[in-house]
């Protein structure tokens, strides 16, 4: 992968990062990024570069190289041995779970929420979410599918809530809620 495009990624993924509210604490090397929330919980950023690379042992050996314990700290891989038409297959998109998730390279040369037809999406967290519950029920709300970009940026889970932000022709702004299913 080249330089430019490797330093684009890296820039949407801070901007990514710092957007889940985490910090960079280190660059372990060229390939891995390390942060930390307030928390101190840990995100690793992995850049695949051969096919290689990524099979479930090998998947194993970072995991162990870098001390990550699969069960609290987040891993993102990126993959950049596909080409840019390419899309990951099923076979990788099956180690993603509640730990662990996996782009392509080129879904974050931009970070689409900067696009302009991109409407403010704010994830909730506990204390809304409850708050907006004891008001409606969950099942009232319009849905987002987990599948969908914004919602792998924000990394969200089943059942979390977006309030999402436009800007309206009749009054200042809009705002809906969605429910990730």
């Amino acid at each position: 992968m080249d330089t430019i495009k490797k330093n684009k990624i890296k820039k949407t993924i801070n901007e990514m990062m710092i957007d889940r509210n985490y910090e960079l604490k280190n660059i372990i090397n060229e390939e891995t990024l390390e942060y930390n929330d307030n928390l101190n919980n840990k995100t690793f950023i992995l850049f695949i570069e051969k096919k290689t690379d990524f099979t479930k042992k090998i998947i194993k050996t970072y995991y162990n190289k870098y001390n990550i314990n699969e069960n609290i700290d987040t891993v993102i891989f990126i993959i950049c041995f596909l080409n840019e038409t390419e899309k990951i297959p099923i076979k990788y998109l099956n180690y993603e779970n509640d730990y662990t998730q996996i782009f392509h390279m080129n879904k974050l040369l931009f970070n689409i929420t900067h696009n302009k037809y991109v409407p403010q999406h704010i994830k909730l967290n506990d204390i809304e979410k409850n708050k907006l519950l004891e008001i409606y029920k969950l099942d009232k709300f319009a849905k987002i599918y987990i599948s969908d970009p914004i919602c792998k940026y924000y990394f969200t889970k089943k059942n979390d809530i977006f309030k999402i932000i436009r800007l309206s022709n009749n009054s200042k702004e809009e705002i809906n809620y969605r429910v990730c299913v």
